[in-house]
């Protein structure tokens, strides 16, 4: 076992016993209020965009500097690194592009220097746009806490352990680069979250956020809201299954377009990137549709909250998200240079901490003599999710997040739908009894 394997194991842990009490208190604390005028480009989608511009035009430029210098032999670097790195974009366009661009050796510092900058930042947005998705009061919270200062160290620790495993020419500089983005991302992040970023609820509506905090509305699972709430874009959480099932596909949409251009272009494999273009073509129109319909199903009135299997899944993916912010990155890591099972045991351990979380703040909007029947829904959804996640790891992939990705996806769609026929099948005598009792008060009311 090397130094470098005992200290990803030890940042594994530091992540996860750091990691969990200061997200709990997030997560418990007071919900920042959403500004009724949101500031511009104050949401994380839009730097996302923004980072992965800069990404693709280093790319660019390091291609031109590998063609033109190199002369598209980069094996000086590709001894130090696994296969399927280097796949140069060489077709004509690329090599006219390198032919006519001067002095194409100030280029050098685009291969494995410049995306030491950009790779911190571009993961913390893509997890913190698919956060500010499912609740953007849970964005709001991680990023006013120390919640996003400790993702940054975490990630930059990992980020930075790896580099010494792989030890390249360049590493010492890449370690001190890594260190000064850790920094500026960070203090960035809190500074993006401080901005108005949302949309504040209706007059005298409360916006629920998934957790037992003072925004949470106080009706119990399943119980039909006075008049139905519209809430407007930006405030809370899903609140019926078709909202869950929009931010569903804009996360497994955004998931496949960072999965192909980190196969491409964090891979310094611009020349894969042809073979993406369809996929991301796709996964672009499926993002662009899914927000489109996320933003008019929160614009609609819901007749009643959710029922308390589809409220189970919804809470628990504000706790499971949230606690694995900080070590997300450390136990991916742990999987290829350190240890399966201690990545499996940290794994379990935020799982668990997560599914406790959900069930004990649910059970405390559970309806009278609800526990019963809510407990066998549970039963009959979790397995089901469950065995259908186990085919999304089976699924042949490059890397291994494409399976991580295929499996979460099965796990909420199938989730989804057994929950909602769950609670649907036990509203129905509720509703009859409802119908019957208003009928007997009518006809007691009839002279």
């Amino acid at each position: 076992m090397t130094g470098t394997t005992l200290a990803l194991h030890g940042t594994v842990a530091a992540s996860v016993l750091a990691g969990l009490p200061v997200t709990r208190r997030a997560l418990t604390g007071f919900d920042p209020v959403a500004s009724p005028r949101p500031a511009r480009w104050s949401r994380p989608g839009g730097w996302l965009v923004v980072v992965t511009g800069l990404l693709l035009l280093n790319q660019l430029l390091f291609t031109v500097y590998a063609l033109a210098v190199r002369h598209g032999d980069m094996s000086y670097l590709a001894v130090y690194v696994p296969d399927g790195w280097f796949e140069l974009a060489d077709g004509p366009v690329m090599r006219w592009i390198a032919d006519h661009t001067p002095v194409p050796g100030l280029f050098a510092v685009c291969a494995l220097r410049v995306p030491s900058l950009l790779e911190l930042p571009f993961g913390m947005l893509a997890c913190l746009t698919i956060v500010n998705w499912l609740d953007p009061g849970l964005y709001r919270r991680i990023t006013r806490s120390a919640v996003v200062v400790l993702m940054a160290a975490s990630y930059s620790v990992t980020f930075g352990l790896i580099e010494i495993a792989v030890g390249t020419p360049y590493t010492n500089q890449d370690l001190a680069l890594r260190a000064v983005s850790g920094v500026l991302t960070a203090l960035a992040l809190r500074h993006l979250g401080r901005l108005p970023s949302g949309v504040s609820a209706p007059s005298g509506v409360a916006a629920p956020s998934g957790v037992a905090a003072p925004s949470v509305v106080a009706v119990p699972s399943g119980v039909a809201a006075p008049g139905g709430v519209a809430m407007p874009p930006g405030v809370a959480r899903p609140r019926t299954a078709a909202e869950l099932l929009a931010f569903a596909a804009s996360t497994a949409a955004l998931g496949y377009l960072v999965l192909a251009l980190y196969d491409s272009v964090l891979l310094y494999s611009l020349g894969r990137l042809p073979a993406h273009l369809p996929g991301m073509a796709a996964a672009g129109l499926v993002l662009l549709a899914a927000r489109s319909a996320a933003t008019r199903l929160r614009r609609r009135p819901v007749a009643a909250v959710p029922g308390p299997c589809l409220d189970t899944l919804i809470t628990g993916l504000v706790w499971w998200m949230a606690l694995f912010l900080i070590p997300a990155l450390a136990i991916r890591y742990e999987l290829g240079f350190g240890s399966a099972r201690f990545a499996a045991a940290a794994g379990l351990l935020v799982i668990a901490s997560a599914t406790a979380a959900t069930l004990h703040e649910v059970r405390t909007r559970l309806p009278a003599g609800g526990t019963r029947r809510w407990l066998s829904g549970l039963a009959v959804a979790a397995p089901a999710a469950v065995a259908l996640a186990g085919l999304g790891l089976a699924v042949p992939a490059r890397h291994t997040e494409t399976r991580l990705l295929a499996a979460a996806a099965l796990f909420v769609l199938t989730a989804t739908f057994v929950a909602t026929a769950w609670d649907r099948r036990g509203s129905r005598p509720a509703r009859s009894q409802s119908v019957q009792t208003a009928a007997t008060a009518s006809a007691s009311a009839a002279p």
